[in-house]
């Protein structure tokens, strides 16, 4: 398996909270930073308090990345599930 995966996770500028996990394969963390064809709610913090881009672990095979995504939403919580 290629270990060409990440996952990131958008942080809010104004009370350092986490409210998008997500993961890429571009060697550049393009997926990270796309700000298009996002949900409402991603929209509606980012105009509000702005954001910021982490890459949490990089060089990951698909499988790894999908669990440590999973879990990292298991540990935030989702918003839309309260």
């Amino acid at each position: 398996m290629e270990n060409k995966y990440y996952v990131y996770r958008h942080r809010r500028l104004d009370n350092d909270q986490i409210f998008y996990v997500g993961l890429g394969s571009s060697k550049n963390y393009k997926r990270a930073f796309v700000k298009y064809q996002k949900s409402k709610l991603w929209n509606n913090v980012v105009n509000k308090a702005g954001y910021d881009v982490e890459i949490v672990m990089e060089s990951l095979n698909k499988e790894e990345a999908c669990e440590l995504e999973e879990f990292l939403i298991f540990l935030y919580g989702r918003r839309d599930l309260e």
